[in-house]
């Protein structure tokens, strides 16, 4: 079983008045069942979803990781060239 957190980010804005970037934080809860036969589960499971909208595309930018974090400042980085393409490709 694991709980999660939710946080809504703010800086996708910058990305237009209806994106959304929802980052997940799921911690592995001690005591948890699992089968014998199963690998053991991740104990944390990092997850971002940004999802945007550029003329008629919605363009969605997912990240799904066991070991870390994906830094902010890479995420940043990414996000403004994927807007700035989908900008230069309007439909």
């Amino acid at each position: 079983m694991y709980s999660v957190h939710v946080t809504d980010v703010t800086g996708a804005a910058a990305l237009g008045r209806e994106a959304v970037d929802v980052h997940v934080l799921a911690r592995l809860q001690p005591g948890s069942p699992r089968s014998r036969r199963s690998p053991p589960p991740a104990r944390f499971v990092y997850a971002i979803d940004a999802t945007f909208r550029v003329g008629s595309a919605d363009i969605v930018f997912i990240t799904l990781s066991e070991r870390r974090r994906f830094p902010a400042s890479t995420e940043t980085r990414l996000l403004s060239l994927l807007h700035a393409r989908a900008v230069a490709q309007v439909l």
